[in-house]
């Protein structure tokens, strides 16, 4: 018997220390998620928002208005529900919402925030008869609503979804998740394009695409590059001649344009290497310079740093969808994308395939993704066999392996403008 209680007690703390995790299928897919230990998302009425800022106790990144992330050490050894309630006495505000921090397995933050997509021929007050909701109809895929709960927490939220998953009257159905990505080519500059014609010298090898020979069959007239990411720097002197009108999914009505308080630059730096006005005596010369630009927005930084680790790009299923279908219906002949990370999502899948199967009047838009600065295993949506992955090289033509790197990234660009132009 005492070997028993020891063998329990033993246990116990395993118990207690054990990464909590949460599961869900996509497609028959089977994801899981673990519930972060250090980082709890809240939710606040904005009345608060100065109060929970100012608050020097809590080590707090905005999000939004009025939501955004705490970062917790002391709590890490309990569950979730603990965590959860020992902030709620701490803050000690009225209709504090606290949910977990979701991770999925390549390190992406995800986030439920009471939100689902769903596509059902079904009445919706049918389906959610015991639930508050508003709910916003797909206009351009049928049956396929954009749904808000009013207060439905992670877990009622994941089982609403596991169970309607079973509903034959219901053709897909997930959270609308907040995700917190992590920028590709992170670096604002690209003064140094060495990707264009270096000849090998000194420090590199001949790594590069001699893209002043294309230039001789084209150098991009006539084709249009939707630029999805946080904005694009709508005034900038090289790029301005080449920009077209943009669009904001984020709801912020910047036609386009990033949140200049933020610091996001990474949608201009994009833009740059793909259409910056040449022979004009300012800054670089854009790799299909004739090209134009539609600045696309789909996301905003948190604000923080560039250096500083936990700066985040925040976006969401929703916005990225309404994002790459905006651009198709816009006359984009080509969707790039230096962003990726996260689960599947059937929404996301859905407006690629619309992008690839019917942009161009029915020719098929060229979709790229971003696989990223780092030397791992590429990430969704760049695994999809319709998408183009493009990595990162460095100038002695190896797969880059830092974040902050003067890159190919973005740039396969390249032959597709070649292409369309035959």
């Amino acid at each position: 018997m005492k070997k028993y209680i020891y063998l329990l007690f033993a246990i116990i703390p395993l118990i207690s220390f054990a990464q909590e995790k949460i599961l869900l299928l996509n497609q028959n897919e089977r994801i899981e998620f673990q519930i972060s230990k250090e980082e709890l998302f809240i939710k606040f009425d904005s009345k608060n928002n100065k109060q929970i800022e100012e608050n020097k106790s809590l080590n707090y990144t905005k999000i939004s208005n009025n939501y955004g992330i705490i970062k917790i050490s002391q709590l890490n050894d309990v569950l979730f529900s603990e965590r959860a309630k020992s902030i709620k006495n701490h803050i000690n505000l009225e209709n504090i919402e606290v949910e977990p921090v979701l991770i999925y397995s390549d390190g992406v933050k995800q986030i439920c925030n009471g939100e689902i997509i769903i596509k059902t021929s079904e009445d919706l007050n049918k389906i959610f008869n015991d639930l508050t909701f508003t709910f916003i109809e797909n206009e351009l895929f049928e049956n396929q609503y954009f749904v808000k709960f009013d207060k439905l927490n992670t877990f009622d939220l994941f089982d609403l979804v596991k169970n309607l998953q079973k509903n034959n009257q219901v053709e897909f159905i997930e959270p609308n998740f907040i995700r917190l990505l992590k920028p590709h080519t992170n670096d604002p500059f690209f003064i140094q394009q060495w990707a264009i014609n270096n000849n090998g010298l000194l420090w590199s090898t001949d790594a590069d695409m001699d893209v002043d020979d294309a230039w001789v069959h084209s150098t991009g007239s006539g084709v249009k590059v939707a630029i999805i990411d946080e904005g694009v720097d709508l005034t900038h002197p090289d790029l301005i001649n080449n920009l077209l009108p943009g669009f904001d999914a984020t709801g912020n009505n910047s036609n386009g344009a990033p949140n200049a308080n933020n610091n996001d630059a990474h949608g201009t730096a994009c833009a740059g290497i793909v259409a910056a006005v040449a022979n004009n005596n300012i800054g670089i010369s854009g790799i299909a310079y004739n090209a134009k630009i539609i600045p696309v927005r789909i996301g905003y930084s948190n604000g923080l740093p560039l250096t500083d680790l936990n700066r985040a790009w925040v976006t969401n299923n929703n916005w990225i969808a309404n994002g790459i279908i905006w651009a198709v219906q816009n006359g984009a002949d080509i969707l790039s994308n230096s962003w990726g990370g996260g689960s599947p999502s059937t929404t996301i899948t859905n407006a690629i395939n619309y992008a690839v199967n019917n942009g161009r009047s029915g020719k098929g838009c060229t979709v790229l993704f971003s696989t990223g600065n780092y030397n791992t295993n590429v990430a969704y949506p760049a695994t999809l066999p319709n998408v183009i992955a493009v990595g990162a090289s460095s100038p002695c033509d190896q797969r880059k392996t830092q974040a902050h790197a003067i890159t190919k990234e973005a740039i396969g660009v390249v032959p597709m403008v070649q292409k369309l132009m035959l």
